[in-house]
């Protein structure tokens, strides 16, 4: 009997990081050589074997909470992030080394953000090249559930924090730790936006890169393969009525899966009869916290020129993606007229 392909999972216990890999996990699982080992907190569970993973549990915490624990954007605590990560870390890389060890792990995918896993892997290779390991480490691919970061594209990621005494004395105590941390595990002391860059020769992207922010400033070495989504996900049974109403008007980007015995004719991408125009709105686990940037969005379809310019807000349609508490607050907005009907929108929940 053929040995399997074994494949560990890393992820952070976000539902937009979660939720995306579950997906891959999936369709790795379709093949009968392969076994999937993912990573994850009890709460997602049900979630992960339903993927038909093996569910192994490593108590992650919900990242929004360590970061964000007052639900309020100003109080952005970088130094709960960064202790979460090495607290995490101690704990996670002892354990995963063994079990690549003892389940003769061939690859590891993990959630681009998901420092524990970078740090293993990292570790792993050191160790390697020192001659401590007589086995050569899995390959590894990183994993991004919404775009490819970039040097240029995080330089404009600047979170609200108050720059306090307190916060100031925080940072220095975990500057120190992370110097300790790095040195206990023999680790070179980096950046975090060389972590959050952290390159392999292969990384899997969720979204299609027309949707990337600052696509142009990606370099001609990265080549995009394959589809976004399909028309099979179009007509999941899993999709509500409501949502599945919404949708009707609009032809899938980019229906075809990479399958050469399709018949092309019969999927070819329908254009649609009307001129409406879709937008999108997910912002993630941690703006979930907060429906402001939501509202804003939604609100600027007011600057739309409606008399001289080539789009107009009755072409609008907008599928808003939030977490529970958003989705209630936005639903409210909704039932009590607050939007005109010239900006018809859809709000779906995706998290809780």
């Amino acid at each position: 009997m053929d040995r399997k392909y074994n494949i560990l999972m890393l992820t952070i216990s976000g539902s937009g990081h979660l939720n995306p890999m579950l997906s891959l996990a999936y369709d790795l699982n379709k093949h009968k050589n392969v076994r999937v080992i993912f990573y994850g907190n009890m709460e997602h569970k049900e979630l992960i074997e339903k993927s038909n993973s093996e569910f192994r549990n490593l108590e992650l915490v919900d990242i929004a909470n360590v970061i964000n624990p007052n639900a309020q954007r100003e109080s952005f605590r970088l130094d709960l992030m960064l202790n979460h990560f090495m607290d995490l870390g101690d704990k996670a890389i002892p354990l995963l080394m063994q079990v690549i060890e003892k389940e003769k792990i061939d690859l590891i995918v993990y959630d681009y953000a998901t420092f524990y896993a970078i740090w293993l892997i990292k570790k792993l290779r050191k160790m390697y090249a020192e001659k401590k390991l007589n086995k050569q480490p899995p390959l590894a691919v990183p994993f991004y559930p919404s775009f490819v970061t970039n040097d240029k594209i995080l330089t404009d990621f600047k979170p609200k924090i108050k720059l306090t005494l307190l916060f100031v004395l925080r940072m220095i105590l975990v500057v120190f730790r992370y110097f300790f941390f790095c040195w206990s595990h023999g680790l070179r002391v980096e950046s975090l936006k060389h972590m959050f860059n952290n390159r392999e020769e292969l990384s899997i992207c969720c979204i299609t890169p027309e949707f990337h922010p600052k696509s142009y400033m990606y370099s001609k070495s990265l080549k995009f393969v394959g589809s976004c989504a399909s028309e099979e996900l179009r007509l999941a049974k899993e999709l509500d009525e409501p949502l599945r109403s919404f949708l009707a008007p609009f032809s899938p980007i980019n229906p075809l899966p990479l399958n050469e015995n399709l018949d092309l004719d019969r999927v070819k991408c329908r254009r649609p009869d009307n001129d409406l125009k879709l937008i999108y709105v997910s912002f993630g686990t941690i703006a979930n916290q907060d429906e402001s940037q939501y509202l804003n969005v939604i609100n600027s379809v007011h600057l739309i020129d409606d008399k001289n310019g080539t789009l107009r807000r009755s072409q609008i349609r907008m599928l808003v993606s939030t977490g529970v508490k958003s989705y209630e607050k936005i639903i409210k907005l909704i039932e009590k007229g607050e939007f005109a009907k010239s900006e018809p929108i859809c709000n779906t929940l995706w998290t809780k």
